[in-house]
């Protein structure tokens, strides 16, 4: 069952539209029962003829979707508060998910309110009715509603536009409020390869640009209208040619098809290009960064700073290097080979080749020793799927735990050990020093830093981390280190 909004299609032009301006004002500035009773009142008879054709049929509530949009999302959050009581309660057990409704029924996490927190109308009401944060910036955080989901439209990335305040009044913003585009980004965010890593509150910011702004604004996380975000960003490109900026925090990026430019400004993060020919930009010195690649073909790379991004189908990489006395910036052209990256500069040509990089058998168990890295470099170790053992040196090192029951000896240095997704073994870390850190990548039973702790336990004189019965860590002798979130990050 799908309530049209607004916008949607309507059988009488005047007198619908005339109906719906009325319903809205209601909902509005009416008494809270106008929008708990609307689906009572609009559709009342029909609902109950749906149920009574529905019980003689033999369909159960549970295989009930109803769905809408903007007002239509309105009535989804209306049939949910009253679906216990009446009609039987044939309603009772359907399964409710409201687009950009204004109001929310929060009792029984019966709804999903989905919108983009840049929708002025998403939310605008408190619950039910009209408050004077409405007129503003209305985001606090509901249990029924995605809190962090930003369309990146022209509006929203322009800073001429937002010297206007934030607000239903501000008519041009409502463009985050059309129906085609909730269309077009959500299931965008639904077929992302980073959907998996999400949670509901996740900040996901998906690129709606037109034409004529695309090739010259970076979309990225701007933050504008909301709370602030905390925890992991997913930004999300589109079909066309994009330009995808990540923060300083933990950043992944997606440009599905097209030409895409990513840049990043720190952190731990991945890349995915999609399809097309895409590029990353360190916009630092090219020598200033570790690399290798691995055996799936993902690309990892570490600056000098300690941050690590793994890029997967991207096929150029973009530096450059400063002229005679650090004046002037020379750009460098990458492209990326099975053994290393192919550069021009200043009319020159030159390689840069992998980095020292030691695998563990794909599918075995293994012991890797690592190569010792080059001065000022890093070297990279990685364990697959087998019970791999990874040695380290005394130099600065990368260490992919991958899916087995991994042991891994870090050997000094500044080290990173890296650990993907929630099934990834039962890994034990030896020589965990003060400098090392030890980053969980795509693991949605994380929400932020903070909430990594309440997984964290003392054992002896080892700190254990466990999230389920598929995956854990124990850090030997680091109990009494005072490990700290510079130390334990969660990505």
């Amino acid at each position: 069952m799908a309530f049209r909004g607004s916008s949607g299609p309507r059988e009488v032009l005047v007198s619908d539209l005339v109906g719906d301006i009325i319903n809205d004002l209601q909902a509005g500035i009416c008494p809270a029962e106008f929008s708990d009773t609307y689906a009572i009142k609009a559709f009342g008879n029909l609902l109950g003829k749906v149920a009574e054709f529905a019980n003689k049929n033999g369909l159960t509530d549970d295989k009930v979707v109803v769905s809408g949009h903007s007002l239509g999302g309105l009535a989804v959050n209306s049939l949910a508060s009253q679906s216990d009581s009446l009609w039987g309660g044939f309603y009772s057990q359907a399964n409710y998910v409201a687009y950009a409704s204004p109001t929310q029924y929060e009792e029984g996490g019966k709804v999903l309110n989905i919108g983009f927190e840049n929708d002025p109308v998403f939310r605008v009401l408190n619950g039910s009715d009209l408050e004077f944060s409405s007129l503003f910036t209305h985001d606090a955080p509901h249990e029924s509603s995605t809190d962090n989901i930003v369309n990146f439209n022209d509006y929203y990335a322009s800073d001429v536009w937002n010297v206007l305040p934030a607000s239903i009044l501000n008519i041009p913003s409502w463009l985050s409020h059309l129906p085609f585009l909730y269309q077009d980004l959500i299931p965008r965010i639904v077929d992302s390869e980073f959907y998996n890593y999400t949670n509901q509150d996740s900040t996901i910011v998906v690129s709606a640009l037109s034409d004529t702004t695309r090739g010259s604004t970076w979309v990225q996380d701007l933050n504008r209208y909301a709370e602030k975000h905390t925890g992991p960003t997913f930004i999300l490109g589109s079909e066309h040619d994009d330009l995808i900026q990540g923060g300083k925090g933990i950043d992944y990026l997606e440009g599905n098809a097209g030409n895409d430019t990513f840049r990043d400004k720190g952190g731990f993060n991945f890349i995915s290009g999609g399809e097309g020919t895409d590029t990353f930009d360190t916009q630092a010195q090219f020598d200033f960064w570790s690399w290798t690649q691995d055996s799936h073909g993902d690309i990892w790379a570490r600056d000098k700073d300690g941050n690590v991004s793994v890029l997967n189908s991207v096929e150029q990489i973009k530096g450059g290097y400063t002229g005679l006395f650090g004046l002037g910036w020379h750009e460098i052209n990458g492209s990326v080979t099975d053994s290393g990256i192919a550069f021009t500069y200043a009319g020159k040509t030159g390689f840069k080749a992998w980095d020292a990089t030691s695998e563990a058998s794909l599918n075995s168990d293994s012991l890797v020793t690592a190569a010792k890295p080059a001065a000022g470099q890093s070297g990279f170790l990685f364990g697959y799927e087998g019970d791999d053992t990874l040695i380290g040196t005394t130099g600065d090192e990368v260490f992919a735990a991958g899916q087995g029951d991994d042991v891994i000896y870090t050997g000094g240095g500044s080290d990173i050990v890296m650990v993907t997704g929630e099934s990834f073994g039962h890994d034990t870390i030896y020589e965990f020093g003060a400098d090392d850190k030890l980053v969980f990548m795509g693991n949605s039973l994380i929400e932020d830093d903070n909430s990594l702790w309440q997984y964290a336990t003392v054992k002896g004189d080892d700190m254990y981390i466990s999230f389920n019965d598929e995956c854990s860590i124990t850090l030997v002798g680091c109990a009494s280190m005072g490990l700290n979130e510079q130390q334990l990050i969660t990505a």
